[in-house]
């Protein structure tokens, strides 16, 4: 038989010869090396036809039903369907989807807590059995059963990862808020500057005002001249080159050193009361040098409230703060207070609590804040190498004196607010010496007195 030509190995391929002529093609295929090459390479190309041409079927074939689905999901197709099944899929996005799903909630229902799950189903369903009759409780027991393990299925594939999702955007919002803090503290810090500056702008206009007055007088030779005329608590108050005030009395008197300065352009001696309550660096007790956060207040200064309000600057990120308060004397713990976070973004702010006990007047204290993170860890403030921050109790005696000239002063913003000074109630001088600003936009003398109260804090 000669060798078989294209036409003949096609019809070979195909099934189309008669068997005869399928016989001796066959026969001289087994003799003839040439031809069976060139039908095994007629056969590889028949086969990847048909191949394409079923994996094309097969991805544009009908979906995948639940039955078919399932039993992917759970490898319970022959070789041949899982193939089939695994065509279709790579073509179809729907399909796909839905596989990957049960594959989850099938390893989540595998690593689900079954006894557990059946102890709830216990517990729980003499609820749903009560009303049913005997005959088919058994029947209504299994039901139920099914329908709460069914839920706790679902209930760990579905509603767990969506309670991890939102941990995440609590954590990124918790995140977020603490960079607003931090962002809003700066801005509060850098406005402290600005208007630290703008008093220092003021003090030294007040100053060259107030050497011009005193030249002025001076060549005039009159030392009994007025150097300021103030509206001061209702009526109006004048200051002499000789530091005597219009104000007579005891009051007025014992203010007449400080007044003295004032006039002479010196400034005033610092309050004896706040002794020992600054750093002999110069560093202001507890600011940014030696703390993570400052503490604003009570510090370096004298405190008339037996519970005083404690202020500080906000730590971003922080859940919460302890604040404690020790006797300077016997170094004993006198309280410690917790408070959440959720404050303004400018400070925090906290007072003794009625049920603790209040404290001691004439004594000194010092205290410190420590904040804790989200991770647990707690930052104290001020750091245990840095500077104390401290604060004393105005006694008995101080506290009469001052009602007593409270009473004599007529109302003089200036009278108390130096009064105030010399007793190291900073905050109350300031209020009176603003009260007074406010009433003297344009005298130099209530810049100063602000000026040099503020000071007295960063004195060394």
């Amino acid at each position: 038989m000669e060798c078989l030509n294209s036409e003949n190995i096609d019809r070979y391929v195909a099934g189309a010869m008669q068997a005869r002529e399928f016989s001796a093609t066959d026969t001289h295929l087994q003799e003839c090396a040439v031809c069976r090459q060139e039908m095994h390479a007629a056969v590889a190309e028949s086969a990847g036809k048909i191949a394409g041409s079923l994996l094309s079927a097969l991805r544009n074939a009908q979906c995948l039903d639940d039955d078919n689905l399932w039993a992917y999901a759970k490898n319970q197709m022959s070789a041949a369907d899982r193939e089939i099944a695994q065509a279709h899929l790579d073509g179809c996005p729907r399909c796909f989807e839905a596989s990957e799903r049960l594959c989850v909630f099938l390893k989540e229902a595998d690593n689900a807590d079954w006894p557990a799950i059946k102890r709830l189903a216990r517990s729980q369903i003499h609820v749903v059995l009560r009303p049913i009759s005997w005959p088919f409780r058994g029947a209504a027991f299994a039901a139920a059963a099914s329908a709460i393990v069914v839920f706790a299925v679902l209930y760990a594939s579905w509603v767990n990862p969506l309670r991890q999702k939102l941990a995440a955007i609590e954590k990124d919002q918790e995140r977020a808020r603490a960079i607003v803090q931090e962002a809003k503290s700066a801005a509060q810090r850098l406005s402290d500057y600005n208007l630290r500056l703008r008093r220092d702008n003021q003090s030294a206009v007040a100053n060259a005002d107030l050497l011009s007055r005193r030249l002025a007088a001076a060549e005039r030779g009159i030392s009994t001249e007025s150097l300021f005329k103030l509206r001061d608590g209702g009526g109006q108050v004048a200051i002499d080159s000789a530091g005597r005030l219009t104000i007579a009395g005891e009051t007025a008197a014992s203010v007449r050193d400080d007044l003295q300065a004032l006039a002479a352009g010196r400034s005033m001696k610092p309050p004896a009361a706040i002794a020992g309550l600054t750093t002999r660096t110069g560093a202001l007790m507890g600011s940014s040098e030696d703390a993570p956060f400052a503490l604003y207040s009570p510090r370096a200064e004298t405190v008339s409230d037996v519970r005083p309000e404690f202020r500080w600057q906000p730590l971003a990120g922080a859940l919460r703060y302890q604040i404690t308060v020790v006797d300077d004397e016997t170094q004993s713990e006198m309280l410690s207070g917790q408070l959440p976070s959720k404050q303004s973004a400018n400070e925090v702010k906290w007072h003794i609590p009625p049920d603790c006990a209040a404290l001691t007047q004439g004594k000194t204290y010092r205290w410190f804040v420590m904040a804790t993170l989200p991770d647990g860890k707690n930052i104290e403030s001020p750091l245990a190498s840095g500077a104390l921050v401290k604060f004393r109790v105005i006694d008995t005696e101080t506290r009469r004196k001052l009602t007593t000239a409270r009473r004599e002063s007529a109302g003089s913003h200036l009278v108390m607010g130096l009064l105030y000074r010399r007793a190291g109630l900073l905050d109350d001088a300031r209020r009176e010496f603003e009260l007074l600003e406010k009433s003297n936009p344009k005298e130099p003398l209530p810049i100063k007195l602000l000026r040099e109260t503020e000071q007295l804090r960063q004195r060394p």
